[in-house]
């Protein structure tokens, strides 16, 4: 502190770089802060200025100025290799950086110069101060201003002179660019030059290998020709005697097949005698079948008057053979009905046999002798069978056949339903409610799977509106392909069925089992005769 003006010496470039807002400054008695401290000029200028506005003491430049303290340069890297570019571009930024030190040192004389004159009226117009201190102020004063007008002057001139040696260096530079863009146009022309030279090489050796590899490829084909042509005769040679050889050969096949011809001619109009024969006996076969089919149509009960003695119903019967080894038998005497599905062993004509046997022996049963209970009908119908099959002659009786059966008598004066079976059963719906009715396990007829057996009758209340199946084995047994397996349509799928519609009425279920028993046997052939009867009571 000495009379508002002061120097700082060797201040620690550390201290300057560290926390500038931790040094304090006393001018004339007034602590200045961080807030009021400015380093510029990479620190080697520190300016201050008083935070009192109103009372503007003294603000000084103070210099810095360390040439005598400099730091050591540190060793310089390895210089890089400039370019025109590089270089220009760091002219224009030494032009930018002196530009910006005479607009920063324009400020800071204006700013000083404002405050010199600003203390110069201070000086004049102060009372303390004795005549010599105000001559020696105005004589330092002055001297300030004097410095400032050469510091203007000598900057000027270096500027000047700054600026004369980048323009000589940015002509230079341009020289050197063009110089640079002449070489690299030279340089560019002769490497196409060698480009093209190698090219041409590349091509002649390109032309010298290709025309080696044709002279080879033709040498070699030439040694083909001459190889092939040496075997082609001698291959020609062995053909030919081959060849001969096969011709004699041909000839003798020729004569062979001449004679086989002939025999063959004598085969096919034998061949054709027996088809024809064969043909007329079919025809001769299958008319008789037909009119067998007449017949039996003719003695089974017409469908509409079984099913008028019902509230509803359907007959379903499909024959394997034109005729059938199945049938169904219906009779009434006033309020009382018999009905009955009969399944004889064997189809076709066979089958067609037993139920001619069976219908007539029912017949004679039935309407004849007067029996109407099912267990008596099926008692007498078995020793019938045996008796007129002779089943029971140990000469003519090896002929193992008989009958299946379920028989119902329904007495509307009594109100009950009777029903016996022989290994056939009954199915009833009533109410909603599904019952299996199950006859004997034994056939009617076949002596030789018999021992001690009778038929047993089972007898249930009739009410309105019970329906009824009766039906023969052959659309449970029929066989379809499934997934890669045969199999059954089965009883419990014909089951599933009607429970599933037994609502609906009795036609229309007709429909529905048609239609699905269709899908299911699809191409296969009918594996055997098929019956099915329903029927609702009224």
């Amino acid at each position: 502190q000495s009379s508002g003006d002061f120097t700082l010496n060797n201040i620690s470039t550390n201290l300057l770089n560290g926390s500038p807002e931790k040094i304090k400054f006393l001018v004339d008695g007034v602590q200045v802060d961080a807030k009021h401290i400015h380093f510029e000029s990479n620190n080697t200028f520190v300016f201050l200025s008083i935070p009192n506005e109103e009372q503007p003491i003294m603000s000084e430049e103070i210099e810095l100025y360390m040439e005598e303290h400099t730091i050591a340069k540190k060793p310089e890297d390895k210089p890089k290799q400039e370019t025109a570019n590089s270089i220009v571009d760091d002219f224009n930024k030494i032009t930018d950086n002196l530009l910006d030190d005479r607009q920063e040192q324009l400020k800071r004389t204006t700013r000083l110069k404002t405050e010199l004159t600003s203390l110069m009226d201070r000086l004049i117009a102060s009372k303390n101060l004795s005549p010599k201190e105000r001559a020696d102020f105005i004589k330092y004063a002055g001297l300030l201003s004097d410095t400032f007008t050469d510091n203007d002057s000598l900057f000027t001139m270096l500027q000047a002179e700054s600026k004369a040696e980048m323009n000589k260096m940015q002509r230079i530079v341009q020289q050197t660019d063009s110089l640079k863009v002449e070489a690299e146009k030279k340089t560019a022309k002769v490497e196409a030059e060698k480009n093209q030279i190698q090219a041409e090489k590349e091509l002649n050796e390109l032309r010298f290998r290709t025309n080696i590899f044709i002279l080879s490829i033709a040498l070699l084909a030439l040694l083909v020709v001459l190889f092939a042509f040496f075997f082609y005769n001698r291959i020609i040679r062995k053909q030919r005697n081959e060849l001969q050889t096969l011709s004699n050969r041909l000839a003798e096949k020729v004569e062979e097949i001449n004679q086989q011809n002939e025999e063959i001619l004598t085969q096919r109009d034998d061949l054709d005698a027996k088809g024809k024969q064969l043909e007329y006996a079919y025809n001769q076969i299958t008319s008789s079948i037909v009119s067998a089919e007449r017949i039996q149509q003719a003695i089974l009960d017409n469908t509409s008057e079984v099913l008028e003695q019902f509230a509803d119903g359907f007959v379903l019967y499909y024959p394997r053979d034109i005729v059938s080894g199945d049938f169904y038998w219906c009779t009434s005497k006033g309020n009382q009905i018999m009905l009955g599905v009969i399944d004889c062993t064997g189809h076709g004509v066979p089958g067609a046999f037993m139920t001619m046997l069976g219908h007539s022996l029912l017949n004679y049963i039935i309407n004849e002798q007067g029996i109407s209970k099912p267990n008596e009908i099926l008692t007498l119908l078995d020793t019938q069978v045996q008796k007129a099959l002779h089943q029971n002659d140990t000469v003519r009786g090896n002929n193992y056949v008989g009958m299946d059966m379920a028989l119902l008598w329904i007495d509307y004066d009594q109100k009950e339903v009777h029903f016996a079976g022989a290994k056939h059963y009954v199915l009833r719906f009533s109410k909603g409610t599904l019952t299996e009715i199950k006859g004997a396990k034994f056939p009617i007829g076949m002596t030789k799977f018999k021992t001690d057996y009778h038929f047993e009758e089972q007898t249930f209340p009739l009410v309105s509106g019970d329906c009824y199946y009766l039906q023969s084995d052959g659309l449970e047994d029929q066989i379809a392909e499934v997934e890669g397996k045969r199999k059954k349509f089965s009883k419990k799928r014909y089951v599933e069925f009607l429970t599933e519609n037994h609502t609906l009425p009795l036609p229309a279920q007709k429909q529905k089992l048609e239609a699905i028993f269709s899908t299911w046997q699809g191409k296969d052939m009918q594996t055997d005769d098929i019956t099915v009867i329903g029927v609702k009571l009224k």
